[in-house]
Formats: C-alpha cells, sequence, structure tokens
C-alpha cells in the first residue's frame, strides 16, 4: 500500500477542499476515514496547526499552510515519516508563496524618482571629491585621509538609500534612517571642505529620500490571497 493513500488541500475558515488527489484505492475502511475526514475538515479552525488522528488501520495527518491546510489519510505504520513530509511540504509553500508577495513595493511616484536622482548626483559629487581627496594626499603628506573615509561613507550611504528605495528589506525605515544619519555625520565632518549651502543640499537631499522610502510602501496581499 502506499505512503499516503489520500492527501488534500483545504481552506481552513469553511472546509472548502481546492485540491486533492486521485484514488487508485478503494475500500471499506478507507471510505469511512475519508468520512471522518470531510467531517474534521468543517472544524479545522479548532485544531492546533499540527496534528495526526488515529481512523482504524489508516492515520489523519494535518499542517496548516497560511490560511490552508493540507490533510493526509495514510498509514498508522509510517504517521511519523508523513508528518515530517507535510512539514516540509508547509515549509516549502510558506517560503514561495507566503513571503515573496510582501516584497512588492508601491509603484514610484515622481516624487521618488526626484529623490532617487538627487541622491544619485550626490553620491557622485561625494565619490568625486573622494578621489581628488585621494589625490591631494598622494600630492600632499600632510592631508588627512579621514575626508577620504568621509566622502566614500557619504556616497556609500546614498547608494545605500537608492536600494532601499527600490526594494524591499526587513527594517528598511529604520535602516534608511541610519542611512541619513551617516549623511549628517560625513557632511558635518566636512564642513571645513563645504560651505553651509553644499552641506544643507547634501542633507536636505538624503531627508528627502528618507521620506520617500518611507512612503514607498510593501503592496498588501490581495484579500483572500492565501484561500
Amino acid at each position: 500500500m502506499s505512503m499516503v493513500v489520500f492527501a488534500s488541500v483545504v481552506r481552513i475558515k469553511d472546509g472548502l477542499p481546492l485540491s486533492a488527489s486521485t484514488d487508485y484505492e478503494q475500500d471499506a475502511e478507507l471510505h469511512e476515514t475519508k468520512r471522518h475526514l470531510k467531517t474534521l475538515s468543517k472544524k479545522l479552525p479548532q485544531l492546533p496547526d499540527r496534528c495526526s488522528l488515529k481512523s482504524g488501520s489508516y492515520n489523519f495527518t494535518s499542517g496548516a499552510i497560511g490560511s490552508s491546510r493540507l490533510v493526509c489519510v495514510c498509514c498508522v505504520s509510517l504517521v511519523f515519516v508523513v508528518t515530517y513530509v507535510i512539514r516540509r511540504v508547509r515549509w516549502f509553500f510558506s517560503k514561495k508563496f507566503f513571503s515573496t508577495p510582501t516584497q512588492m513595493l508601491e509603484p514610484v511616484s515622481l516624487s521618488g524618482i526626484v529623490s532617487c536622482v538627487l541622491t544619485v548626483l550626490c553620491g557622485g559629487l561625494n565619490l568625486l571629491r573622494g578621489v581628488h581627496a585621494i589625490e591631494s594626499i598622494l600630492q600632499n603628506d600632510g592631508e588627512d585621509f579621514n575626508y577620504v573615509i568621509a566622502f566614500f561613507l557619504g556616497t556609500a550611504a546614498c547608494i545605500y538609500q537608492c536600494f532601499l528605495f527600490a526594494y524591499f528589506s526587513v527594517w528598511r525605515n529604520s535602516k534608511s534612517f541610519l542611512a541619513f544619519a551617516l549623511i549628517c555625520l560625513s557632511n558635518m565632518y566636512l564642513y571645513e571642505l563645504r560651505n553651509v549651502w553644499q552641506i544643507l543640499f547634501h542633507v536636505a537631499v538624503g531627508a528627502f529620500m528618507t521620506l520617500q522610502i518611507r512612503l514607498r510602501r510593501p503592496i498588501g496581499k490581495a484579500p483572500d490571497y492565501n484561500v
């Protein structure tokens, strides 16, 4: 006899079968077990995420996958193997279908495009000034190498803000604020090499991009997406 004699995906809220395997073997006991399965399917909200129930020589095993549940009827002697298989299937479906949609972001607005262009401009200016600072150090040993680090840190923060604006990330708003703080600190250190207006421009662009990252939120799942 097969390890799993029957399998089905059932919606938890109402017990509606969404898919099921084809039965090639039927006997009176299996038919009775499937009848119990239909009854239990209507009580899924009352059951734990993972459970196993014995019915004669068969075992009813189930595991929750989002708002659905994978249920299997198997031989009692193989219940532990099937439980492991359900756990692996549950992990795969949760990772494949219930995590990916949360990484989609809302469409880019005009203000978001402007902020991204300005941030790239600031990053390019920092990179250019950093290269010039390296040239000055090579020509004059008295130059402060920390200026080079400050310019490149400003460049990295700008690039990272563009990345956070374009892609979903865990703690996205907190990371964008930290990148903005790095922009502020690097410009404070460079006050001797930049005038007030230049510093205000870099800080204002960083603040504007931080705001746009916060405003461009992940797209929520459509109603009943997980069926």
